[in-house]
Formats: structure tokens, C-alpha cells, sequence
């Protein structure tokens, strides 16, 4: 099979957690993959930018695509994200007052000055 006919598969695998994935990249051999739960279907599509949805699934997950495993990375933040040349993945939040970067493979929060 193809690399979408494996997305697909996963997301089936855990439509249980979460009703909407989309794709990160890619980085040590791991899909990450931002994967929400939101409580209804015009809440993906709420036009403020601000849609309601479950904290409690929603997040960062890396995929391992040999053994299809799953794993938290950390919770769903607001921002752009991105790879650094470490190959962890970054998050540039703006949920806060205080704009800060956080490390979503360690948890590491980064202020900026």
C-alpha cells in the first residue's frame, strides 16, 4: 500500500480519539500529527478561528508507521509549528500574553524577548 492508504488506515484505527488529523511531517521516523476532537461537525469550521473542542484527546502525536503506535506528544496549544535543525518539534504559541516557544517533544517553554 501507499503512504495515504496507511494515513487512512490510522486514522481509522483511532477515530475513537479524535474525529479530525491532519499531518505535521516528519522527523526520526515518526508521523506527528495534530489530532482534535471536536464536539460537532460546524466546529471545525467556526469562522472566529476559535473552535470548540475536547482538551482531553486533543493534541501533538507521533505515529510510528512501522508498528502503527500511537503516542501523546503534548497537548493541543494554539501557534505555528514547526521542525528545528534538532529534528524536535516546536510550537510558536500565541495563547498567551506572553508569546513563548515551546518544545512539544520535551515540554521545554522558551520565552521571547
Amino acid at each position: 500500500t501507499d503512504g495515504a492508504d496507511s494515513f487512512e488506515c490510522v486514522t481509522e484505527k483511532y477515530n475513537d480519539l479524535f474525529n479530525s488529523m491532519s499531518v505535521v511531517g516528519v522527523s526520526d521516523s515518526k508521523l506527528y500529527v495534530l489530532g482534535m476532537w471536536y464536539n460537532a461537525e460546524k466546529d471545525r469550521y467556526n469562522d472566529r478561528g476559535m473552535s470548540l473542542f475536547a482538551t482531553v484527546n486533543s493534541g501533538y502525536y507521533t505515529i510510528d508507521m512501522q508498528s502503527g503506535e500511537l503516542a501523546k506528544l503534548y497537548p493541543y496549544i494554539s501557534g505555528e509549528t514547526f521542525f528545528g535543525p534538532d529534528g524536535n518539534l516546536y510550537c510558536i504559541s500565541n495563547s498567551s500574553r506572553i508569546p513563548r516557544i515551546v518544545n512539544l517533544n520535551t515540554g521545554k517553554i522558551i520565552p521571547i524577548s
